[in-house]
């Protein structure tokens, strides 16, 4: 039996936030910024959602966080006391 020895994950202790930005109707916003702050440390990522909506936001240190949503013409949407898992 032929195989490789395991390889260990080196992001162990972090984790990333994902997800979609849609309106009110449900269609998705492009171009939104993505603000993550870690509440326990107060380090900053910002991101940019693409053209469906989507965003992603790799290796956050694992501790609760709070986001921040926006895009011109829209209300702001704050998303405090997040823990990441």
């Amino acid at each position: 039996m032929y195989g490789s020895p395991p390889i260990w994950a080196q992001t162990a202790a972090t984790g990333a936030l994902t997800g979609t930005i849609t309106d009110s109707t449900g269609a998705a916003v492009p171009e939104a910024h993505i603000k993550v702050i870690s509440e326990a440390t107060g380090e900053t990522r910002e991101v940019t959602s693409q053209t469906y909506g989507a965003y992603f936001v790799p290796q956050l240190t694992l501790a609760p966080i709070g986001s921040r949503f926006r895009k011109m013409d829209f209300r702001r949407f704050p998303v405090p006391g997040c823990r990441l898992m």
